[in-house]
């Protein structure tokens, strides 16, 4: 297999006070990028310190994501819950006003500048005439928030809390101040793979739970995720009500302690394989960065150290498919040398050097109490 992926086209390190971060994208085979990331935008309007992240991965084009990371923040900063502090509400209300806007007129001009898509060009030229002439972006007063959207993950940073807002199946994996994944905070995947979203879809269609309840599905929507931004023409059916389309927007959002957390590992559904053994970033991550650490690592090139593992595996197994596909992610780390749990994470530890040491004493003195009877 001929692999033609160039380097990530993006990557990017920074830090300020309270964490530093890595972040990169890598392009699809077809050299297209679908994937749009919104890096650390403070929020603040006041002596707060608010930031915030997102990931975006787009489907059937790359329009969708852009016009997400170029106004999530400002339809969040602008909403009534989050100017009084009510940070989850506005969260959930931004995730559902800006994709509602995808149907406005101006949106929809708007969104037509953000075009990357692109199609294989082969050596048949009538061929190649059939595609451009069918592609649904060429028609007149088509909306391309129809066919084309985007998953969604956001990274509220406050004073005292971690919010992880997610429609669709990027992920985000928070990691404790003793390096360990805090598995009852990861956030679910809005897939047909997850049970929660096969037992809504099959209360909408009537379907049993079989094993060819998938491929039912794929027939009525071809598109893995079951949540997410835009794909109007599988939200808008007028027969039933907003909560029970096929795709929705509304996310589910976890809040976690900020002095909680160590680490934050996000990326899009290509970073994260659980079977057959495949590489995942956190593990890579955990392993790589947390566990080896050394001065002057960047996170982004840990990153991009995942990115080339990532393709030796996908041409191993031949999954030319996954090639088609983005890969992108974020992680955060955040510094807590003064941070109170990170102090009594230390003293712990101190304590069980001390008993440790007692232990250790205690057994000395014995042996030497055996040898004195002697």
């Amino acid at each position: 297999m001929d692999i033609k992926i160039e380097k990530p086209i993006e990557t990017y390190e920074d830090e300020n006070d309270i964490f530093k971060y890595g972040q990169s994208i890598m392009q699809s085979y077809n050299n297209i990028t679908e994937v749009s990331i919104l890096k650390n935008i403070n929020l603040s309007n006041d002596d707060k310190n608010i930031f915030l992240f997102g990931l975006f991965d787009g489907h059937n084009g790359s329009e969708i994501s852009n016009y997400l990371s170029l106004h999530f923040s400002q339809f969040l900063s602008e909403n009534t819950n989050f100017i009084n502090g009510n940070y989850k509400a506005s969260l959930e209300e931004t995730f559902i006003n800006i994709d509602y806007s995808l149907r406005s007129n101006e949106v929809q001009l708007e969104l037509s500048k953000y075009n990357n898509q692109k199609f294989i060009k082969t050596e048949n030229d009538i061929f190649n005439n059939f595609l451009e002439l069918f592609n649904p972006r060429n028609l007149e007063g088509v909306n391309v928030a129809e066919f084309c959207g985007s998953c969604g993950i956001v990274i509220l940073i406050t004073e005292k809390s971690i919010f992880l807002a997610n429609s669709g199946n990027s992920k985000c994996i928070p990691i404790n101040m003793k390096n360990e994944v805090i598995k009852d905070k990861i956030n679910k995947e809005h897939d047909i793979n997850n049970e929660k979203e096969i037992k809504r879809l099959n209360m909408i269609y009537g379907f049993d739970n079989d094993d060819n309840i998938k491929e039912k599905y794929y027939n009525i929507c071809p598109l893995i995720n079951t949540r997410g931004f835009g794909d109007l023409q599988y939200k808008d059916n007028k027969m039933i009500n907003l909560e029970d389309q096929h795709i929705l927007i509304k996310p589910d959002i976890i809040e976690i302690p900020l002095d909680d957390i160590k680490y934050l590992i996000i990326g899009n559904y290509g970073c994260f394989r659980y079977d057959n053994g495949f590489l995942s970033l956190e593990k890579f991550f955990i392993d790589k960065y947390i566990q080896n650490k050394k001065e002057n690592i960047k996170i982004s090139d840990i990153i991009e150290d995942f990115f080339d593992e990532k393709l030796k595996e996908i041409e191993k197994n031949k999954e030319e498919d996954i090639l088609y596909n983005n890969l992108a992610s974020i992680i955060i780390e955040f510094k807590h040398d003064n941070n109170i749990n990170n102090k009594i994470y230390n003293e712990e530890k101190e304590d069980n050097k001390d008993k440790e040491n007692n232990i250790d004493k205690n057994n000395n003195s014995d042996e030497y109490e055996e040898e004195e009877n002697l």
